[in-house]
């Protein structure tokens, strides 16, 4: 899927009344922000 990063598929998982997530891009915590979703501008 084009511009997913992160897909959340319940939101009770385990019964623990938590989300469930799976990362489908790479994540990382850096000093500066990168976009991986396709830009849709056309400026």
């Amino acid at each position: 899927m084009d511009g997913v990063a992160i897909w959340q598929y319940t939101d009770n998982w385990k019964g623990m009344s938590t989300d469930g997530n799976v990362t489908i891009l790479p994540l990382s915590i850096s000093g500066s922000a990168v976009s991986q979703a396709p830009s849709n501008s056309k400026y």
